[in-house]
């Protein structure tokens, strides 16, 4: 609601904000590596930088988050302007956000992707969030 393309702001991805792919040259591809040298998703909080305004961290980078909504392709041309639910049915559940191994273009706040339902991967995850009181 405050504008940011990114959870921390506007400023471009880097390895000090979010674990993500970074195009080195025209032929190569590297990880950003976390503190233990590996290219996989990394322990909860290991990029402070990134965090939001308000201290919530890991909402880009590290692993796409698993939504309860259903994916559609239409829409978004007519939801609610005020947090919209989701279609009540579909065969692809959305994710959002870029994960480690995705580059940084992938990684602003509002992308969406979509991914069969029954499905796993190891760079999808999951974030438990507290109704607002």
């Amino acid at each position: 609601s405050e504008g940011r393309l990114y959870p921390w702001g506007d400023a471009t991805p880097d390895c000090t904000r979010a674990s993500h792919l970074w195009a080195v040259d025209e032929n190569h591809n590297e990880i950003c590596i976390s503190k233990d040298n590996k290219e996989d998703t990394n322990e909860v909080g290991s990029y402070p930088a990134g965090a939001t305004p308000l201290g919530v961290v890991d909402l880009a980078g590290n692993v796409q988050e698993w939504v309860s909504d259903w994916y559609s392709t239409s829409y978004y041309t007519s939801l609610p302007l005020v947090n919209p639910p989701g279609p009540l049915n579909g065969t692809e559940k959305v994710i959002r956000g870029g994960p480690f191994n995705r580059p940084a273009d992938e990684l602003y706040t509002a992308f969406r992707f979509k991914y069969d339902a029954p499905e796993e991967d190891y760079n999808i995850g999951f974030r438990c969030v507290l109704p607002a009181r």
